[in-house]
């Protein structure tokens, strides 16, 4: 006697289009929307803070930003004085909003992507900076 093995259906209705929540907030896009929907007040005083120090010393770009964020995310220090001045005060920052490390630590990676998404990162190039003196003023 033969057995016969049925095949699984298909999907009738496939739609690609659709990302699933689970897709949706582990894409960057998806964190980023979540975390300037739910955390605003951070997102806006990580930037209104990168843009006043901006402000102050003409010669920041955003590769000193991406160095900044990445030191304040791993605590390793950098040879950049620019760069250990805004970790300085991305730890003050750090103490006016009441969220969890893990948020802010979110915040800060979106942040970062956001660095990553507007600039390369080469020697004086200030996309990032530029991108987000549009929205601080």
């Amino acid at each position: 006697m033969a057995t016969n093995k049925r095949k699984a259906p298909k999907r009738l209705f496939k739609a690609d289009d659709r990302v699933s929540r689970f897709q949706h907030d582990r894409s960057p896009i998806g964190k980023m929307k979540r975390m300037a929907r739910e955390h605003e007040e951070v997102l806006q005083g990580i930037e209104t803070l990168i843009d006043s120090n901006r402000q102050e010393d003409e010669s920041m770009d955003d590769a000193v930003v991406a160095l900044a964020i990445h030191g304040a995310l791993t605590g390793q220090p950098h040879n950049d004085p620019r760069a250990d001045m805004l970790v300085h005060n991305l730890a003050n920052e750090r103490t006016r909003h009441d969220v969890s490390d893990l948020i802010w630590q979110e915040a800060l990676r979106i942040v970062r992507d956001s660095v990553h998404r507007h600039s390369e990162l080469r020697p004086g190039e200030v996309g990032y900076l530029s991108f987000i003196d549009k929205y601080i003023k």
